[in-house]
């Protein structure tokens, strides 16, 4: 318990440096818009190897949108329930192939490719970026 408790707060601390350092205007070196989106599929790649469902989810909008229609809730409830049936055993995540465009405060990183028992599927992350930090808003999942 603790240990997640320390992920959390290491995740938390995380987002507060990455959303600072795209702010930054000055002196400093700023991230890039593309790095930082980098950075938010990484935390979820991270996140999801942990099964950190709660840190998954901070990453996500409230008004998330997945491709088959779930929003935030649906989706960490369906997600909860591989888990728990140990769906996730086994499954490798690669971003090794990731590009990412952005058009102002919207962004696409692709492909997201995750691969288990099950076969493969490739996400797509469609990003805005809202009170300076950029997040999730959808999701597209394309099987096999």
């Amino acid at each position: 318990m603790r240990n997640t408790g320390l992920k959390m707060g290491m995740m938390a601390l995380a987002l507060v440096v990455m959303g600072a350092g795209c702010a930054s205007t000055g002196g400093g070196m700023a991230m890039s818009e593309e790095d930082a989106i980098k950075a938010v599929v990484s935390q979820f790649e991270t996140a999801m190897t942990a099964m950190d469902l709660d840190a998954v989810f901070a990453l996500i909008a409230d008004d998330f949108e997945m491709s088959d229609g779930l929003g935030k809730s649906e989706y960490k409830e369906f997600l909860t329930q591989l888990k728990d049936a140990g769906q996730f055993d086994g499954v490798e995540m690669s971003t090794a192939d990731l590009t990412v465009s952005v058009d102002g405060d919207k962004a696409e990183a692709m492909p997201f490719v995750v691969s288990g028992e099950f076969g493969e599927a490739t996400l797509e992350f469609e990003l805005e970026k809202r009170a300076g930090a950029w997040i999730v808003t959808y999701i597209n999942q394309i099987v096999g």
